[in-house]
């Protein structure tokens, strides 16, 4: 650990008790068994990319009419409860030491085959005003973090994000897919490797539709998609 990792420890110890309730824990996550009782786990029948909720085992509609970029998503739990609160106080409440809890919760979901073939890790961006605001892009905290677990290098530089003028999470999915249209830029630098786009939340799918279609025309080769949690909404 560096100076700083060792001081956020000494303020925030978030393996000797539960980072929710406080209370001693025993599980590797940071949680302890009731809180993460309190998840929720996806469940039912789910497109088989994008893990929208379907009404039978296959595709989405959405899926069907195009295909996205990547291979698939993958995500530890529903958007809601708990999920929903702590995933909030890392973004908006600079809890930046929660980045340990989510990366040990991405390794217990992740194929280890998958992090076998995967040559980067790459986090979907945000724009410099919100970097600058938040003062963090959180999708790079738990990306690194994620790295210094598994020892897959990050690039951090393969894509970046202009500014927009909306904020997309207020946004249904067809106002959201033509209001990021063009916001990401990716550096050619990649020559068919296969990577792992990361970020905290999937909510419609077109910020991970977006980046994936840019990392592709860039040169990646096969793209994966992980986030801590997914919105079971309707759009």
């Amino acid at each position: 650990m560096d100076f700083s990792e060792r001081l956020e420890y000494l303020f925030f110890p978030w393996d000797v008790s539960c980072v929710s309730c406080r209370a001693e824990q025993t599980e590797p996550c940071g949680l302890c068994r009731r809180c993460l009782g309190e998840l929720t786990p996806l469940s039912g029948a789910r497109c088989e990319i994008c893990l929208d909720p379907v009404a039978a085992p296959g595709l989405c509609s959405s899926c069907l009419r195009k295909a996205p970029a990547y291979e698939r998503v993958y995500a530890s739990y529903v958007f809601t409860g708990l999920m929903r609160r702590l995933i909030h106080e890392f973004k908006f409440h600079n809890k930046r030491y929660l980045r340990r809890v989510f990366a040990r919760m991405a390794l217990d979901t992740l194929p280890p085959a998958l992090l076998s073939a995967c040559a980067y890790l790459i986090p979907v961006p945000v724009s410099r005003t919100r970097k600058r605001k938040r003062g963090f892009n959180q999708a790079a905290l738990l990306t690194k973090e994620l790295s210094r677990l598994t020892g897959i290098p990050v690039r951090e530089d393969a894509l970046s994000r202009k500014d927009g003028n909306t904020q997309t999470a207020l946004l249904d999915k067809s106002e959201r897919r033509k209001d990021i249209r063009g916001l990401y830029t990716a550096a050619d630098t990649l020559h068919g490797e296969t990577v792992l786009l990361i970020d905290d939340v999937c909510t419609t799918g077109e910020t991970l539709r977006a980046c994936s279609d840019t990392l592709k025309q860039a040169g990646a080769g096969k793209i994966y998609c992980y986030t801590i949690a997914r919105t079971d909404l309707k759009y």
